[in-house]
């Protein structure tokens, strides 16, 4: 039992992580009159598990991969995003969301020495973010 309900809150966070990004790619792509940029297609040499063990937060994970950055939620990549400023923000909405929802949430972004810090935790930082 403890199984199908740790499951069905798992799919519960992705279900309103999905919902959020729709909704987020269509006022986008009215703002863009329907140019969207392509996906492009990279290894997962980076996989950023949603909940690490030890960690009480849910973890959106902002990695720049050329010349574009990604999500990485959840063992997924969500992108790409032509600025870094845009996936923080993307990846802050959809966290925040999920704080609405009692989960604990951080972004964290990647630097240059591929170390992981944290930019914006559920109920710690302002919403929305300061510009």
């Amino acid at each position: 039992m403890f199984r199908a309900v740790g499951r069905l809150q798992e799919l519960k966070r992705k279900a309103a992580f999905w919902n959020h990004i729709i909704e987020v790619s269509v006022v986008i792509n009215r703002k863009l009159q329907g140019k969207i940029m392509p996906r492009l297609h990279l290894h997962h040499d980076t996989l950023a598990p949603a909940v690490l063990p030890g960690s009480p937060h849910t973890r959106y994970l902002i990695v720049q991969q050329e010349d574009v950055w990604f999500i990485k939620f959840d063992g997924e990549e969500y992108g790409p995003y032509k600025t870094e400023r845009e996936a923080m923000l993307f990846a802050i909405d959809a966290a925040h969301k999920l704080g609405e929802q009692g989960e604990e949430t951080q972004v964290l972004q990647m630097d240059e020495n591929a170390e992981a810090r944290p930019v914006w935790t559920s109920g710690h930082d302002p919403y929305p973010p300061r510009q």
